[in-house]
């Protein structure tokens, strides 16, 4: 019973997990699909890869409980079975030959196609128009402070130099998540994480003979050890400002005490 009950907490984990990213890499993969169009670099990046990798994402994602609960309220909204019940495409009578029932038959069966569509449009839009909601009302809670601004503007900013010097798909996103890291602080062990696992990967391509994808391995190793580095900084100077000063001037004080005696 513990196994069957551990498989069932891990699997949920994985599952909210998912879904806590699922939106950011949605949007990573809607963006680097955009700019491939304009971008030649981009266009000879394995995008099967990504591909498949966004598509079990978002099968994933459907075993969430807030999904199903979202598509089962939208379901009863709209009254899909009702829907799917009514488009009955009504049988030609090829065989009579008569070129008015056979108009007639195609015009009701185009009709149905229509308001099935139109069924689904709503559903798809009342979906984005409730995440929409969701987004601005994220957007209300957020304290627009001058210092916030002044990031996003620089964050911008290099993200469009960058571009616009035609930077490689997944340099750029390392470069995303090192400016999101640095100038609002994620936490730097998702860094170190990630470049401890870069750097587990280099002997086992290098055994394979892989030295193209180890020395690429590498370089990705260093760049998210340079975002530990900044993190950690700014983690630090973040902690010293929420030290209150009685503790400061208290600690002051034993050190010149210790020092005395």
């Amino acid at each position: 019973m513990k196994n069957k009950l551990n498989i069932k907490y891990i699997w949920k984990d994985f599952i909210d997990r998912i879904w806590s990213v699922y939106f950011y890499l949605l949007s990573f993969y809607i963006l680097s699909r955009f700019l491939s169009l304009s971008i030649k670099s981009w266009q000879n990046c394995n995008w099967k890869f990504f591909d498949i990798f966004i598509l079990i994402c978002s099968i994933i994602t459907f075993f969430n409980p807030k999904v199903q609960l979202f598509f089962k309220k939208s379901k009863k909204e709209m009254n899909l079975n009702k829907i799917i019940s009514e488009v009955k495409f009504p049988k030609l009578s090829i065989p009579k030959m008569d070129i008015r029932s056979v108009i007639l038959s195609i015009a009701s069966s185009i009709s149905l196609i229509v308001n099935l569509l139109k069924k689904i449009f709503c559903i798809l839009g009342s979906f984005f128009w409730k995440l929409c909601k969701i987004g601005g009302s994220t957007v209300k809670r957020i304290k627009w402070t001058k210092s916030l601004i002044f990031k996003i503007v620089l964050g911008i900013t290099i993200v469009v130099f960058a571009l616009s010097k035609d930077i490689q798909m997944l340099d750029f996103w390392v470069l995303i998540y090192g400016l999101i890291a640095v100038l609002f602080i994620i936490e730097s062990r998702i860094a170190a994480g990630i470049a401890l696992i870069c750097l587990m990967s280099c002997p086992f391509l290098l055994i394979f003979k892989q030295e193209i994808y180890a020395e690429a391995m590498a370089i990705y190793a260093y760049y998210f050890l340079i975002i530990t580095v900044l993190t950690q900084i700014r983690e630090f100077r973040k902690e010293e400002k929420l030290v209150p000063v009685d503790n400061i001037v208290a600690n002051k004080k034993r050190r010149v005490i210790i020092r005395t005696r």
